[in-house]
């Protein structure tokens, strides 16, 4: 929309649609990348799909029932070969009683408030290699509702300095700082290895200048 991409950036923190603007939420806008966007392999229609807003994210992480104990990090490999690493999240009604693949999960609790909260993994998950599944695995956890989301990082470019992340960064729709109208978004993020943790959070100043990846819903 406007030839503004998730993965567009810019020097300024606030700029986004093509100028500087003032977003507070881009929720339900032709700013978020589904509404806009018809998504080929998801019905091919704008307005089917929309990014998850900040609330969203930390309901589906920290406030759903048993949420603390349904994520981790995980590899998915072809052969001796690294397909992707990320984290996992389990679906409400999971049942590992009911599923061929052993999942490992697990935290050491929360610290914060919504809409700042973190969630520490276990001591043990201290490398994407947590959970070790297979693309045969990966297909039975897939139909039994499992979510994979990659840690591809983020990039942004300082002056004549580019930074990169191997870490996992999502945008979200919403900003929960209402003291910034300028923010264009709080961000999702799960950080590997250093810092062993899983937050929803957001900052003084707009993600506009960094480019990070999006997660994409359906209502229905």
């Amino acid at each position: 929309y406007k030839n503004v991409y998730p993965y567009t950036y810019n020097a300024n923190d606030y700029y986004y649609g093509g100028a500087l603007v003032s977003i507070a939420d881009l929720a339900g806008t032709n700013f978020d990348w589904g509404v806009y966007n018809p998504i080929t392999n998801g019905g091919n229609t704008a307005g089917q799909w929309r990014t998850l807003s900040s609330a969203e994210w930390d309901y589906l992480i920290f406030a759903r029932p048993g949420a603390t104990s349904k994520v981790a990090k995980a590899t998915i490999k072809d052969g001796s070969t690294t397909v992707a690493t990320g984290i996992i999240i389990l679906p409400d009604e999971w049942d590992a009683t009911q599923v061929s693949v052993t999942v490992k999960t697990g935290s050491n609790g929360t610290t914060g408030n919504s809409p700042y909260r973190t969630l520490k993994l276990n001591y043990t998950q201290t490398d994407w290699a947590y959970n070790t599944f297979t693309l045969a695995d990966w297909a039975v956890l897939d139909q039994a509702g499992v979510v994979f989301l990659p840690a591809v990082g983020w990039h942004f470019t300082m002056g004549s300095t580019s930074y990169t992340s191997p870490e996992g960064h999502y945008y979200t729709s919403t900003s929960s700082h209402t003291y910034n109208s300028r923010r264009c978004g709080d961000v999702f993020d799960f950080l590997s290895p250093m810092n062993n943790a899983i937050r929803v959070y957001g900052s003084y100043s707009n993600y506009g200048s960094i480019r990070m990846s999006v997660r994409l819903v359906a209502d229905k």
